[in-house]
């Protein structure tokens, strides 16, 4: 992923755009983007040790839950946000719905 990113980055031309890279974890999109001259990049966890992380290898940084701690100034001058989502399993209370729905078709 990270290497599909820098591609596409190299490409842009404007390193002035503002980048959020939302659930950043540990940070190897905010990275990327640096790396690649952008200047505004915000990197945003919910985990208070992923802040941590962040700030020692000095990516801007802040603790919110999704879009919450952001300012509505911040989030209208966003020009990119970039987001990983993990691979997802399915999980018990969803597996449990699908069998009641499938249940309730077949009456």
């Amino acid at each position: 992923m990270q290497e599909v990113l820098k591609k596409h980055l190299q490409k842009t031309k404007n390193k002035k755009i503002n980048i959020l890279d939302m659930g950043s974890g540990t940070g190897i999109l905010a990275q990327a983007c640096l790396e690649n001259n952008f200047k505004n990049v915000l990197a945003v966890d919910v985990n208070e040790e992923s802040i941590q992380h962040l700030k020692k290898q000095n990516i801007s940084s802040m603790q919110s839950d999704l879009f919450s701690a952001l300012e509505k100034n911040t989030l209208t001058s966003l020009s990119v946000i970039l987001r990983i989502f993990p691979k997802m399993r399915e999980s018990r209370p969803t597996a449990n719905c699908r069998q009641r729905l499938e249940k309730k078709a077949m009456k």
